[in-house]
C-alpha cells in the first residue's frame, strides 16, 4: 500500500542513492517531489557517481514553490523550500534528517498563520 505525497529533501536522497535504492520512494509514495533548492543541491556536483541516477530520477518531479521563503533565515534553501512546499501543497510526508527542520515542525513555526480558533488544522508533517 502507498502512503500519498511525500516532499523529499537532499540527505534522504543522497542516503537513497548511495545504496542504489531511489526505487524506495515510488514503492512507498504514490507521488515523490522536491524543490527546486533541492534539486540544485543534488545536481550541483556533475562528476559524483550517483549524479546520473539522482538526475535521471527527480528530474520530472521538480515543484517549485509559490509564497515568500520565510524560513531561509533559520535553515538553508533546501530545507526551508522542503518546508515550504510540504505547507503550499498539503503533502502528507517530509522526508528529511536535518534536526533544524525537525525542530521547526516541532514549534510549529511553519505553520505560524494558521487561524488558532481551527480546530480543523492538518497534522504537522509525518517524518519518514
Amino acid at each position: 500500500m502507498k502512503n500519498g505525497l511525500v516532499i523529499a529533501d537532499s540527505g534522504p536522497i543522497f542516503s537513497l542513492a548511495l545504496i542504489d535504492r531511489l526505487d524506495i520512494l515510488d514503492a512507498l509514495f504514490n507521488k515523490v517531489c522536491i524543490p527546486p533548492a533541492v534539486w540544485e543541491e543534488i545536481t550541483y556536483d556533475v562528476t559524483k557517481s550517483d549524479y546520473q541516477l539522482i538526475s535521471a530520477f527527480f528530474r520530472n518531479r521538480i515543484q517549485p514553490i509559490k509564497g515568500f521563503n520565510e524560513l531561509l533565515f533559520i535553515m538553508d534553501s533546501g530545507e526551508s523550500e522542503s518546508v515550504m512546499l510540504y505547507k503550499e501543497i498539503h503533502a502528507d510526508f517530509l522526508g528529511s534528517h536535518d534536526k533544524v527542520v525537525g525542530n521547526v515542525i516541532k514549534l510549529n513555526l511553519c505553520c505560524k498563520n494558521r487561524d488558532s480558533n481551527d480546530r480543523t488544522k492538518r497534522p504537522l508533517p509525518r517524518p519518514c
